[in-house]
């Protein structure tokens, strides 16, 4: 598994099966080692640093606790939240692992998400 500058947090173990169903985990060319893509998306320059990016979303969302994109922006050092929001919508994608990721209004346009352990998406499918 890649390390990053912080603990990675998949909660699964590490047989092969599981390591192919997580969007992090996916080896180069691995069957979800989905394509960015976007008008303005140039893979040179920009799948290292998206790709960098859902990692650490991820890691933040692996927990199963409720995160504002704000709190996200603070623990990844990643200072675009359009980005941040845009990778989350990418997770709840079935090429990006088809996560599923609630969201909890807080008031005054300000939301929080949650990724749901696989055990329970499953059941809620």
């Amino acid at each position: 598994m890649p390390k990053t500058s912080y603990t990675h947090l998949c909660s699964h173990d590490d047989t092969e099966f599981l390591k192919l169903m997580c969007p992090i985990c996916t080896p180069q060319g691995g069957p979800l080692d989905a394509q960015f893509d976007g008008d303005d998306y140039v893979d040179s320059r920009d799948r290292k640093r998206l790709k960098g990016q859902m990692r650490r979303v991820y890691d933040c969302l692996s927990d199963y606790r409720w995160w504002t994109v704000d709190d996200v922006c603070r623990v990844t050092g990643d200072r675009n939240g359009s980005s941040i929001s845009a990778q989350i919508r990418n997770l709840r994608k079935p090429k990006f692992g088809a996560y599923i990721i609630q969201k909890q209004h807080r008031g005054h346009g300000l939301y929080a998400f949650r990724m749901l352990p696989q055990e329970e998406s499953d059941s809620d499918s």
